[in-house]
């Protein structure tokens, strides 16, 4: 097992140190803040005067200091030393550029080489090992020049003396694979604002070994995120809470320094929620309201149309009795006077090679004059179904990007005309369907139907010229 001991350098000049002991040498680790020592310390009885005399007390479940013979809470002036004791639940939250991943990453490595453990790093969607933060792990490794004490394979990483494997899972797709890790001591959960509250309820009770931890990080998104409930607004005892901001890291770089200041100058609120971590306010009612939406029943010529995809990441298994998201292909259009119609969704489950025949099928049946917008999702993978749909779909109007920001600021363009009235719908059983995800997002069970819609407007946007993936015959 490796040497590792694991304190605290605490002085009024450089609180944000670590002091480490590294087979036998002594070494500083800087922190991005004094913020984030609560993770790295460990249980320390409190000291206590009891009778005159300085004794070790005791912490009961809420974390108040108590006397170990009688269980009677100790007044602040009979405290000493309030000593620390470890929580279940290490949440960092915050803004952009805090060091919450490098942090943890840091924190992570250091434990790993203490004892075997399985360290169990997810999030609640990870499509490939490129979405999880083996990267990060992988780069920590080496700034900390530990690069022989780990064997950093392609989708896993071990200690090799103390024997602690890091594992890479995705929570919404793996959780029984997740039940059966023995020994998890560490569960990093990274971006954790997407965290579903059922995900999470059938979660905890599996990272049961003694002692275990939980950390979860993210950048504030919404106050009635699950994870910003149940961890910030309503922590227990039992949470240690960091809100951390670039203000706060003293390692932040001078370019994220003056992306922040320059959005500060340019959009104060938008400032606030990324780079300061304020939570965004949901408007009353939702995003979408669409009482002001009026129904058409012919379809609008002339302007633009562009149809944008949202495919399903699962294919429906009617055995396993799951509830995937379904493949989406919206239809919007626009006229010369900026008005805007929805004129067509396509909605279904299916395995690739029916969201293949069905997007071929619909793209003919649009013709030539409507534009296919294709998401390409994060990674090699992304980058390689965005390429074959694309020989697919040869002979069509295409154009294919990635997603960027979260679904509610890409869908708040879109919203803002569709709340105005400047949105109408063709009149077909779709609408109905619709009509419940616009005024339920973004808290619905499904939001495929919004996300093609936000994709369409942002397309629409843009100051397109006619072009051609590949025409056969001209």
């Amino acid at each position: 097992m490796t040497d590792i001991r694991l304190g605290t350098y605490r002085t009024t000049e450089r609180p944000e140190y670590l002091l480490c002991t590294l087979f036998g040498f002594n070494m500083e680790l800087e922190l991005p803040s004094p913020l984030w020592l609560p993770l790295f310390e460990k249980n320390r009885a409190p000291i206590i005067i009891v009778n005159g005399k300085e004794i070790e007390g005791a912490f009961d479940s809420k974390r108040r200091i108590i006397n170990p013979e009688n269980g009677y809470l100790i007044p602040e002036h009979r405290i000493v030393d309030r000593g620390h004791k470890r929580t279940r639940y290490y949440v960092a939250y915050g803004g952009r550029a805090a060091a919450k991943s490098w942090t943890f990453a840091l924190a992570a490595i250091l434990r790993a080489m203490e004892e075997k453990q399985t360290v169990l790093c997810c999030r609640q969607i990870q499509s490939t090992i490129a979405d999880s933060v083996l990267s990060v792990l992988e780069n920590r490794i080496k700034d900390l020049h530990l690069d022989g004490e780990f064997n950093v394979l392609v989708n896993a990483i071990r200690h090799r003396k103390s024997g602690t494997d890091f594992v890479f899972r995705g929570l919404k797709h793996n959780m029984k694979e997740i039940k059966s890790l023995e020994g998890t001591k560490i569960c990093w959960i990274e971006e954790a604002v997407d965290l579903a509250e059922e995900t999470f309820d059938e979660l905890d009770p599996t990272i049961r070994v003694k002692d275990a931890e939980i950390w979860i990080g993210f950048n504030t998104g919404n106050v009635d995120d699950y994870v910003y409930r149940r961890f910030v607004l309503t922590p227990d005892p039992d949470v240690t809470l960091i809100h951390v901001n670039y203000i706060d890291n003293n390692l932040a770089d001078e370019s994220s320094i003056m992306l922040a200041e320059k959005m500060k100058e340019m959009d104060y609120d938008k400032y606030l929620n990324i780079w300061m971590g304020q939570p965004r306010i949901a408007k009353e009612g939702g995003v979408f309201t669409t009482k002001n939406v009026s129904y058409i029943d012919v379809m609008p010529i002339g302007g633009r149309f562009v149809r944008a995809w949202d495919f399903a990441s699962t294919a429906y298994d009617e055995k396993k009795g799951n509830d995937p998201d379904y493949s989406v292909g919206a239809l919007l259009h626009v006229d010369y006077e900026g008005r805007y119609t929805i004129c067509d969704i396509v909605r279904f489950r299916g395995m690739p090679e029916e969201v293949e025949n069905t997007l071929l099928a619909t793209a003919t049946r649009d013709g030539l004059s409507v534009l296919q917008s294709l998401p390409v999702d994060p990674g090699a993978a992304g980058k390689f179904m965005a390429q074959h749909l694309t020989r697919k779909l040869s002979g069509f109007r295409i154009s294919s990007s990635p997603e960027s920001g979260d679904k509610v600021t890409r869908a708040e363009p879109f919203a803002s005309q569709l709340n105005s009235g400047n949105v109408k719908m063709l009149r077909a059983k779709w609408n109905e369907e619709l009509i419940k995800e616009l005024e339920g997002f973004p808290n619905c069970s499904h939001d495929d139907q919004c996300d093609s819609l936000s994709r369409c407007f942002m397309e629409l946007q843009k100051n397109h010229v006619m072009q051609f993936a590949t025409i056969t015959g001209l």
